[in-house]
């Protein structure tokens, strides 16, 4: 049993022990995972801007070719048409004329409103600058008037997301703004030998992208922001749908996050073209980023871990269980088997289990106990003995003194009268004959209870019907008792025998029924009535040892004497079958009686149980075994048997 709960308790704690460990763990490779995915992060924003790096030195060139056509060819036009309110009449076939004549692709009349008015793209007609981008707005305000240009850096077109150059002028005094634009696609491949735009961009970001796949980083970009509309740098003409919030906290803050299941979109601001403009468009780098795997990842170390601890509990456990086997179980073992072994009762047991440790002090303290408890025993049976002795010696003394005092006086009463008076009267004969009677007949019973008291008088059994016993004796107590206490009998229906002496159980019967009696008369106060009732009752008992068990023999039949009497304190019960031991006045009663019941109940493989009564005196139980008397009967019941 200590083994089991041992064991028990050491693999819960190694599996506890195991489970803290794998948590451990698991946080800490998730926290160095997670350390690893922003480290990969911030290389992938490392990453994009040196690739925009080399785009910014590829697109050199053709920026300021680009920009230098579109400064002469706003200029050409301010010195033609002056206020140039007149382009505002233009159709789209001659703008697109003369933007090709002037060396760009497109030119675009803007009013004081913000609205293009006359372009050479029909797409862009009837455009509202001021219902999208304030920041823009505000930039054609200050441009309007003023009799220069200004140069705005590679941007993309609001409606196509085509990469080109943008300038403005607005002449002096004038309500209109002229804008010119080039799209980069014919001045970088004329620069670079007919690289297109768009090839060089796949060519400069593709192996990025191989190189990601399958990675925490799921995808890049780097997106240019027009206004209220977000386009690919990285895809041409590829259009995203973007959240601004996050957009304005990027350029505010230096980077923003956004969340959605598992994927999380970072952003930061990124340098891309010369950036020499007057106007700059606002260019973030995207990268976003797979944490399922973090989650995955996270809870395979953490089962991994769990297992290897486990594993290493159970190997750590096996070893701890042989040598605790070894070491302690089996020393332990041998000390029960030992203290059993006294507890049966046998004497020179040794509890000497070896080793040098605190279970072999434990050991010699049981052993050294024992002696203790031996010469104790030894020393308080040996005083027991001898008080008992003591006890029955003054007892006997008395009892036998009282009786042979009476006989010896009555017989010198006699010898004096003869011999002073010749002669006796026959009455005082008589009377002194019946003196010296009586105490004989009072010797026999002293002697008798002593018999029964040693168990040296073995009498011959044979069936006893307790009814018929119970009934005689009811009915000679009717007859002797004191008119103020008054016999009950309670009988049950047919036979009730035992296997026994019928004059023992009668002088058992008898004497716990005169107890009763003298509780009620004799033994009360003088302020308190005497008398009382006297129930004799017989009953069956069907249950063995055990309550709720069958017995094992035919059952037990009890007869239950209770009395209205004094009652017994609790300290004196303890004492009432000690032999010479009385609650009466010493001429009242020998103090055998009830030792010799005792013994007499015993000997019939029965028993005398004591209960205080319902209301008051005292409850006497006979507890006898019923016939066959082939049967074995088991021990008398523990538990009393009510009146």
């Amino acid at each position: 049993m200590l083994r089991t709960t041992l064991y028990r308790r050491v693999i819960l704690i190694a599996l506890s022990a195991a489970a803290v460990v794998a948590i451990g763990i698991g946080f800490f490779a998730a926290s160095f995972y997670r350390s690893s995915i922003e480290e990969e992060k911030n290389s992938a924003f490392e990453d994009i801007q040196s690739r925009l790096d080399l785009a910014m030195t590829m697109l050199e060139a053709p920026e300021a070719r680009m920009l230098r056509s579109g400064r002469e060819a706003l200029l050409g036009l301010a010195r033609g048409y002056g206020d140039c309110s007149e382009l505002a009449t233009w159709s789209q076939e001659r703008l697109k004329a003369t933007a090709t004549e002037l060396g760009v692709d497109d030119i675009y009349v803007i009013d004081r409103r913000h609205i293009i008015v006359a372009t050479s793209f029909t797409v862009d007609l009837g455009l509202d600058f001021s219902k999208f981008d304030k920041v823009f707005v505000a930039f054609l305000d200050e441009v309007r008037g003023k009799g220069r240009v200004y140069d705005q850096s590679f941007s993309i077109a609001t409606r196509t997301g085509d990469f080109k150059t943008f300038q403005y002028l607005s002449p002096v005094g004038s309500d209109f703004t002229i804008e010119a634009s080039s799209n980069i696609e014919h001045s970088f491949a004329d620069a670079h030998s007919g690289l297109a735009y768009s090839g060089f961009m796949d060519l400069l970001f593709r192996p990025f992208f191989n190189r990601r796949e399958g990675r925490m980083i799921r995808k890049l970009d780097v997106v240019f922001q027009d206004g209220g509309s977000y386009w690919s740098l990285v895809r041409p003409g590829e259009k995203r749908n973007l959240d601004p919030s996050l957009i304005e906290k990027a350029a505010r803050e230096g980077e923003s996050v956004g969340r959605s299941g598992n994927l999380a979109y970072c952003y930061r601001p990124a340098d891309y073209g010369n950036q020499g403009g007057n106007y700059i468009s606002p260019v973030l780098a995207e990268v976003v980023i797979d944490y399922s795997s973090l989650q995955s990842f996270g809870l395979l170390s953490f089962f991994i871990s769990l297992a290897a601890c486990a594993a290493a509990g159970i190997l750590s456990l096996a070893a701890a269980r042989s040598f605790f086997d070894r070491s302690i179980v089996a020393r332990v073992e041998s000390l029960q088997a030992a203290m059993d072994k006294v507890a049966g009762g046998e004497r020179g047991v040794s509890f000497d289990i070896g080793g040098d440790d605190e279970l072999s002090s434990i050991g010699k303290a049981i052993e050294t106990m024992l002696a203790e408890v031996r010469s104790t025993e030894e020393s308080l049976r040996n005083a027991r003995t001898a008080e008992a002795l003591g006890l029955m010696a003054g007892g006997l003394a008395h009892d036998i003194n009282n009786l042979l005092t009476g006989a010896v006086g009555a017989a010198s009463l006699l010898r004096n009268r003869l011999e002073e008076e010749g002669s006796v009267p026959p009455d005082e004969i008589r009377s002194s004959l019946k003196l010296i009677e009586s105490t004989g007949e009072k010797g026999e019973i002293l002697v008798r209870d002593l018999l029964a008291l040693a168990r040296t008088d073995k009498t011959a059994r044979k069936p006893v019907d307790l009814r018929a016993l119970a009934s005689e004796t009811a009915d000679f107590l009717k007859a002797s008792a004191p008119p103020t206490v008054k016999v009950e009998l309670e009988l049950p229906e047919g036979p009730a025998v035992v296997m026994g002496a019928a004059e023992d159980l009668r002088r058992v019967l008898i004497n716990l029924c005169r107890n009763g009696i003298q509780a009620m008369t004799d033994m009360c106060p003088p302020e308190v009535r005497r008398g009382g009732r006297l129930g004799i009752r017989l009953a069956r008992l069907e249950q063995g040892p055990e309550a709720g068990k069958p017995a094992a023999s035919p059952g037990w039949w009890t007869i239950s004497i209770s009395d209205d009497g004094v009652g017994i304190p609790p300290e004196v019960q303890q004492k009432l079958f000690t032999p010479f031991f009385t609650t009466k006045p010493r001429r009242g009663g020998s103090g055998l009686g009830l030792s010799a019941s005792k013994a007499i109940m015993e000997a019939h493989g029965g028993r005398i149980e004591i209960a205080p009564g319902k209301d008051k005196g005292t409850v006497f139980t006979m507890i006898l075994p019923a016939l066959p008397p082939d049967a074995a009967a088991p021990p008398p019941p523990a538990s009393s048997c009510g009146a």
